[in-house]
């Protein structure tokens, strides 16, 4: 997740996950966590664009269905990319002075497996379902919950609660914020700080069962309680191509 606005390194504030086994770890080819993402379709991982523009799929590992990554009992299945599709006007701009970003606009990847899994898919919101300010979501991603060390083995998936907030809010925070494609959420009244970080980009947003979001960008540091995820309705026309 970019945060400040920059990429997110974990799950600030959240718990260990009750088990979502269509959850996904993008990995380089050496095995090493960068981001997340959520299988969608038998062969297809929803991801960000930041997460793996300018990679190519054969730099790419994807395990699915692990609780804790780098458990030799936990390891879910591991299957490599055959395709990474971004949508032409996709937009990642960085702050010359090299502090955050200028722009992320359209931040979302599709991922083509080399082979079909038989695991769960999590089903996805085309239809932008009604939701109102202060209705709680759930976020995850492969990181450290707050007060661990930054590199625990095995990296339990955790989660946390947050909130939607009013657009305005994000608009008044990150100039690039645009509602039309993005979902902007704060952190709960009883857990302010709840928020995604660096490594848990591209992980989904859910809200009744389904996916409605992918984790985007956020405040540098991963401070302040917020985070702004890539709507997925916006782009149901994209994604539909490949599932």
């Amino acid at each position: 997740m970019y945060k400040s606005p920059g990429p997110s390194d974990r799950i600030i504030n959240g718990k260990p996950s009750k088990g979502y086994p269509w959850v996904a770890s993008l990995q380089m080819s050496g095995g090493s966590h960068f981001c997340g993402g959520a299988l969608i379709a038998p062969s297809v991982v929803l991801t960000a664009g930041h997460c793996v523009i300018g990679l190519g799929a054969s730099e790419i590992s994807v395990q699915i269905g692990s609780q804790k990554l780098d458990d030799a009992k936990d390891l879910g299945t591991r299957y490599n990319v055959q395709s990474i599709y971004i949508p032409e006007n996709f937009m990642l701009t960085h702050n010359p002075q090299g502090k955050g970003l200028i722009d992320l606009s359209n931040d979302i990847a599709i991922l083509k497996l080399s082979k079909v899994s038989t695991l769960p898919t999590i089903k996805l919101d085309f239809d932008d379902i009604q939701k109102k300010s202060g209705d709680l979501v759930t976020a995850m991603g492969y990181g450290r919950v707050g007060g661990e060390i930054a590199n625990q083995s095995p990296r339990p998936l955790n989660e946390v609660k947050l909130q939607i907030s009013p657009d305005n809010y994000c608009e008044n925070i990150f100039q690039m914020f645009n509602k039309t494609q993005s979902l902007c959420l704060i952190g709960t009244d009883d857990n302010m700080n709840g928020s995604t970080c660096k490594g848990d980009s591209g992980g989904p947003l859910l809200f009744q069962n389904m996916a409605i979001g992918v984790v985007s960008y956020g405040k540098l540091g991963c401070s302040g309680g917020v985070s702004v995820f890539t709507k997925i309705s916006a782009y149901s026309e994209f994604i539909k191509q490949f599932i």
